[in-house]
This record gives structure tokens, C-alpha cells and sequence, in this order.
């Protein structure tokens, strides 16, 4: 519109500056009629006039100006890739805290390897500390024969882990599964050695090694 308006005014100036010419030079001929220049010249105001109103009513102020010429903000998005399919990531600020998600994994690890061990076996305890998953096992009351203590360690020790990796969403708070036979000694699992076999994760018996 404010195009238009300019138009309109510039064709409006010019058309009366070609009357305004073309009157006084009537007028040197001493053949002006007085009537025609009159309205002419009324009509010619009045249509300046006209002209020069849609001029202000459509150009623009400097505030409109500056408020359509704002750009607008960028709303980022912002999308985060957890480094395994695993890891869980939170984005709200009802979200667990460390300790709280330590807690319960330890609580599902214990509900988890209930029934990973046989008659009169026990698991005491489950502990996490420093990023080490420890169970421990109390193998005093079993009977392992025909194998020794060493051997159904090593057998507790698959039943149980096997358990432990079936949990989701917790690789990333441990390094190590520890599992602790008192006397007998322990076996500690790395992350590192852990495999899969197209049904899950294990730890492969090969690497297990009773320490005391």
C-alpha cells in the first residue's frame, strides 16, 4: 500500500506541476480562462492533499520498522545421544539422582539373583562401592561333591553375573562385579570382558580368576 500511495502522490505532483506550467503560460499568452484555472488548480490541491494523507497512513513508522525487521529468536533443539544403548538419560528436573539410581540397582540386584544359586547357598549381601558391584556368597553349608569349593564358585559366579547383566540401565554406574566367597576368595569381572551371544550379555568363565 505505501507503494501505491507514493505512486499516486508522484503522479499528483506531476500532473499539477504540468497545469501549474501550462497556466502561467496561458497566462503570458493573455488567453488564461479564469474558471478552468481555478477548478484545475482546486483540483489539483485537493488531490496533493489526498495523496499526501495515504502517504502518512501507509508508510511505515520508524517503531514498526524496527519491530518487523527484529529477527526472531532460534528455538534450539537440543538432542542428546547416550554413548550405549543402555545408558539412561534424563531430562527433567524430577529426575532420579545418582545415589538414588545406586540405590536401586543395588535392590534389583538383589531381587534379580535370588534363584541364581542352589541349596544351602546363600547370598549375604550386595554391595556397591566405588563403582564395584560386590555379591556376597556364603558356600559353608553346600555340598559341591563331586566338584571342589573352586569349581562351584566359578559356577555361582556365571549363574549370577548372567542375572546381573540382564538389568537395564545401569552399565553406566559400575566397573567391576565382584563376587565374594569369603574364605573360598572372590572373582572380579571387568566390563571389558564382558560378550555377547545374541541372546545377551555374559562374562565368559574362561577369564574367571578365584583371588584370595
Amino acid at each position: 500500500m505505501s507503494v501505491l500511495a507514493t505512486l499516486l502522490f508522484s503522479l499528483s505532483l506531476l500532473a499539477g506541476i504540468i497545469f501549474l506550467i501550462l497556466c502561467v503560460a496561458t497566462k503570458i499568452q493573455k488567453k488564461i480562462v479564469k474558471p478552468q484555472y481555478s477548478k484545475g488548480l482546486l483540483i489539483s490541491v485537493i488531490t496533493l492533499f489526498f495523496s499526501f494523507m495515504l502517504v502518512l497512513m501507509f508508510t511505515p513508522t520508524q517503531t514498526e520498522t524496527k519491530k518487523e525487521s527484529k529477527p526472531k529468536k532460534k528455538v534450539e533443539t537440543v538432542t542428546s545421544t547416550p554413548e550405549s544403548t543402555d545408558t539412561t538419560t534424563t531430562t527433567d528436573d524430577n529426575s532420579p539422582t545418582e545415589e538414588e539410581r545406586i540405590n536401586k540397582f543395588v535392590e534389583e540386584a538383589k531381587t534379580v539373583t535370588q534363584d541364581s544359586i542352589g541349596e544351602n547357598e546363600q547370598i549375604t549381601n550386595i554391595e556397591y562401592n566405588n563403582r564395584d558391584l560386590r555379591v556376597y556368597v556364603d558356600l559353608s553349608q553346600a555340598t559341591p561333591d563331586p566338584l571342589t569349593y573352586e569349581d562351584l564358585a566359578i559356577s555361582r559366579t556365571s549363574s549370577i553375573t548372567d542375572q546381573l547383566l540382564t538389568l537395564k540401565g545401569y552399565l553406566n554406574l559400575w566397573d567391576t562385579i565382584t563376587v565374594d566367597f569369603g574364605d573360598i576368595g572372590y572373582i572380579k569381572n571387568p566390563k571389558q570382558n564382558m560378550e555377547s551371544n545374541g541372546y545377551g550379555f555374559y562374562f565368559n568363565s574362561a577369564n574367571f580368576k578365584l583371588e584370595k
